[in-house]
């Protein structure tokens, strides 16, 4: 089997209304919040997501990515869509360390501590793991629509925190998500890609607005999934199969 990787114990349970308040909060009563932590870039499908967000009206989004990045038109899928009012990005103040969840109205909003300009993180300047653990522990669910991935650590990221997740069953997800007692969404086919030659999965958009409108999605016991976490990844189990191999 493959040797996978663990998470930093900065990620852990936290009180969601104190994580939604740290972040600004968005949501209104009777309302949910799904969150993904998606690099911005073709194979993470933030079409299709924003698409199931414009069709699940009680539904809000926290976007975890990049823009501009080497992907996805974000602003314009948002606004395409009509979501406007219920897609949040994080943003970070390079200068004061500031982290905040803002719809998107500007690349650069300006900090409320310092005056500074923000940014969204991006793979070169990133937030630290522990506001990292308060975006997912503000959410009721995980989701990371893909149409593959190399692992996905997102997925046990959020389990560690307690949060269920969701995401193509397909890929390296096949196993993840299901030692941390995810929701699988079966892809609606298999799409063969001109620029790797490999297969891809195409997202099942009505199986996606179905998992994010059923009520079942969100009806879990944080401990019960931090426990799928640590039933099958640490850094101890990741270090043993590596002796092993040598």
């Amino acid at each position: 089997s493959y040797i996978s990787p663990s998470v930093s114990d900065e990620y852990k349970i936290l009180d969601k209304t104190a994580c939604r308040n740290i972040l600004g909060n968005h949501v209104p009563a009777g309302c949910k919040l799904v969150g993904t932590v998606m690099r911005n870039q073709k194979r993470k499908r933030f079409p299709d997501l924003f698409e199931a967000i414009r069709d699940s009206p009680n539904v809000y989004l926290h976007c975890h990515t990049a823009y501009p990045d080497k992907g996805w038109n974000i602003p314009s899928l948002i606004l395409a869509n009509g979501i406007q009012d219920r897609v949040f990005l994080t943003y970070m103040c390079p200068k004061c360390g500031h982290v905040c969840a803002k719809k998107y109205s500007t690349r650069f909003p300006i900090c409320v501590k310092c005056s500074s300009s923000m940014k969204t993180p991006d793979a070169q300047n990133g937030i630290s793991q522990s506001e990292m653990a308060k975006i997912y522990g503000s959410l009721d669910l995980y989701i990371q629509p893909v149409n593959s991935e190399g692992f996905g650590i997102p997925l046990i990221e959020s389990a560690k925190c307690g949060i269920r997740c969701t995401t193509t069953d397909y890929s390296a997800q096949v196993d993840v998500l299901r030692k941390v007692d995810g929701i699988p969404m079966k892809p609606l086919s298999l799409d063969l890609e001109l620029e790797t030659g490999c297969y891809r999965a195409v997202v099942d958009k009505k199986l996606l607005v179905d998992v994010l409108k059923d009520p079942e999605s969100y009806n879990y016991k944080k401990e019960d999934i931090r426990a799928k976490f640590d039933e099958n990844y640490s850094w101890d189990k990741t270090s043993k199969k590596w002796v092993d191999l040598i």
